[in-house]
């Protein structure tokens, strides 16, 4: 009797091994671009967050808060922020911000409306 294996079970063999370690690695190529694509919608919202807190913390008659649609801003050569403050007639001492946030390579987008009041709420609660 031979010990070891035929040419044909190592064939079948290292084959199987292959198809094997094809599907893992396509399934972990799909997990790294979709752990990237969540760290860049998480980086844009925070890009968002921090400038609806910087508008919000503006004087209500500031430049950045007047009427229209403002100059992007880019961050990263890979985020492009943009806003367009709007004030409506029938509701006086409040402007709507709507905020986008687009991710250039996967072409993505975020987008946000907040709403800023003329009266600020820390000087209704101050003494």
């Amino acid at each position: 009797m031979r010990k070891g294996f035929s040419i044909i079970e190592l064939i079948i063999s290292i084959t199987l091994i292959s198809f094997i370690l094809l599907f893992l690695s396509g399934i972990t190529i799909y997990n790294l671009k979709a752990q990237r694509r969540l760290n860049n919608l998480k980086i844009a919202k925070e890009l968002a967050f921090n400038k609806i807190t910087y508008l919000n913390s503006l004087p209500y008659e500031s430049d950045e808060l007047k009427e229209g649609e403002h100059k992007p801003e880019t961050y990263e050569n890979k985020f492009v922020l943009r806003y367009i403050v709007k004030e409506k007639e029938e509701i006086k001492g409040l402007k709507w911000i709507e905020l986008t946030v687009y991710i250039l390579p996967e072409k993505d987008s975020l987008k946000f409306s907040y709403f800023i009041p003329e009266i600020k709420y820390e000087k209704i609660y101050t003494k």
